[in-house]
């Protein structure tokens, strides 16, 4: 099977063009296949720029020009083909079922999670996953909860959206999803949001994937575009 390389990264808006077109142009040199975003704050009117900017297929979950929505650009790198899409009307996910090079499919959940406990949301994405016949499960984004309070975080006095960790864990168990980086990091503490004064970080943004789709896929640790 064909091997394809997903590259995950919270954009903390993308609604200015300008700033659109660096990110753009970045996320270009990675050449990875898929790259899967949140936090643009793109609405449905930018849609049309976005696709122009871009210049391949993208499928888009609008939200605020001030908060939310996510953003699935494809590239032209590998042949993939759009089986179905279900988007999140408040710019929350994306869930696609994509046909990779004719050779077998992966349901793709591009998320960026809510800042509050409800696990309704991840039990909803559950749902919406059941229905699709794909070979693998690939689950990424900014979910906005860790998933182990003594490694995941540093300077938290307390742990929060606990009833959100508790549904993102039935949902692993469901599909049987892995955190392919913390199999092979199981005791190493790394951040993917910090805040300053007081310093706190969390290991907020990561991947849960089918145990056994980790042959075929790459994926780059997550990035957070606060450069631009």
């Amino acid at each position: 099977m064909t091997r394809f390389k997903i590259t995950l990264v919270n954009c903390r808006g993308l609604h200015d063009s300008e700033k659109r077109k660096d990110v753009f142009n970045y996320l270009r040199e990675s050449n990875s296949s898929i790259f899967c975003l949140q936090d643009t704050h793109c609405t449905n009117s930018d849609e049309k720029s976005v696709h122009a900017q871009w210049g391949h297929d993208i499928l888009m979950s609008a939200g605020r020009s001030d908060a939310r929505g996510t953003l699935t650009l494809l590239n032209n790198n590998t042949e993939i083909k759009i089986l179905t899409v279900e988007c999140d009307k408040n710019g929350n996910y994306i869930i696609s079922n994509l046909l990779i090079e004719n050779s077998y499919t992966i349901t793709l959940v591009n998320l960026y999670g809510p800042n509050r406990d409800d696990p309704n949301f991840y039990n909803e994405i559950g749902n919406l996953i059941e229905d699709i016949e794909t070979d693998f499960v690939i689950t990424c984004g900014d979910w906005n909860v860790v998933q182990d309070f003594q490694l995941d975080c540093h300077n938290y006095v307390r742990e929060n959206n606990i009833k959100n960790r508790e549904e993102i864990g039935k949902l692993r168990n469901r599909y049987n999803l892995i955190d392919p980086w913390r199999i092979n990091n199981p005791e190493t503490k790394t951040y993917t949001r910090s805040r300053k004064n007081p310093l706190k970080q969390a290991r907020l943004d990561f991947f849960l994937i089918s145990e056994e789709s980790v042959s075929y896929t790459h994926l780059t640790l997550p990035t957070r575009c606060s450069v631009y």
